[in-house]
């Protein structure tokens, strides 16, 4: 893993060096203190993580939105402030940044980001379990709009999906990476099967798949029922791409990052000061 540290203060340079050292012994390390020096270091190999400081001098957003467009499209991108402007979430959503961390860095706070983009920089292998063809092109196009890469395969029904899984398994097997899929969604419609049965089987073949039901508000099962069927999680419909994100932060155990449920808040609030002006004015007959 390469990581590229772009930061003028000295010892917040240093505290990011030990922190991930001690996270990650075997990463290749950088270091920038300028803009000069973070472009110099930009033109060449694209770094995993970049950190880099929200002040640093003769650098703007201009630098790293350029850099996004082109080799850095799959670097995971780590704001470091010395506090939050009331803009903060805004700009890591243009900047296409993880997350934002507060000076003093915390070396836990440095672990869980290593330990996010060892997903993040990733495909992840997920297994689509839908009968309906319009749902399913509707899944992948939002899947297509997430923090994660992913690589879909599809069912219509739960024979399919098990067929796929033992198929996936052998394959990972003779390649010599881990067994199975990542993730499997099933949807709460499975045609041959209940979904229950369909997440038994597929839990039951072993191979570390996360297996996560989908479906109506309604339909959701207890906590309980989920780790009966060998599922980790719920998934209510509809969902959108930060429903997605924090699935699978949830699922693989990772630290869901604050600005995911900044951008969260956000957009809750727009969508409720949409509907207050769809909303018509009372009138009042005379």
């Amino acid at each position: 893993m390469k990581i590229l540290i772009a930061d003028a203060d000295e010892e917040t340079r240093l505290a990011l060096v030990e922190a991930i050292a001690g996270a990650a012994p075997t990463a290749r390390m950088v270091e920038a203190s300028n803009g000069a020096e973070l472009r110099a270091a930009l033109a060449g190999e694209a770094p995993d993580i970049l950190f880099i400081d929200t002040i640093l001098p003769d650098t703007d957003g201009r630098t790293i939105t350029a850099w996004r467009e082109g080799k850095g499209a799959r670097s995971v991108v780590v704001l470091v402030a010395d506090l939050l402007s009331a803009r903060w979430s805004g700009v890591a959503r243009v900047l296409d940044a993880y997350d934002v961390l507060l000076k003093p860095l915390s070396p836990r706070n440095v672990g869980h980001v290593l330990q996010a983009a060892a997903v993040l920089c990733r495909e992840l292998t997920l297994l689509l379990v839908e009968p309906g063809h319009r749902t399913r092109v509707l899944a992948r196009q939002m899947l297509e709009t997430t923090t994660f890469r992913f690589r879909v395969s599809e069912a219509m029904d739960g024979k399919t999906a098990v067929r796929l899984a033992k198929e996936q398994t052998k394959q990972q097997a003779a390649d010599g990476g881990a067994a199975g899929f990542d993730l499997a969604i099933l949807g709460s419609s499975i045609p041959d099967m209940p979904v229950s049965e369909a997440a038994c089987r597929l839990d039951a073949l072993g191979a570390g798949t996360r297996i996560v039901i989908a479906g109506g508000a309604a339909e959701e099962p207890s906590a309980a029922q989920l780790a009966l069927f060998g599922a980790k999680a719920f998934l209510r419909m509809p969902f959108d791409a930060t429903d997605l994100d924090r699935l699978v932060y949830e699922t693989f155990g990772l630290w869901r990052p604050y600005v995911l449920e900044a951008l969260r808040s956000e957009s809750l609030r727009l969508d409720a000061e949409r509907l207050a002006t769809a909303v018509p004015k009372r009138i009042t007959l005379l």
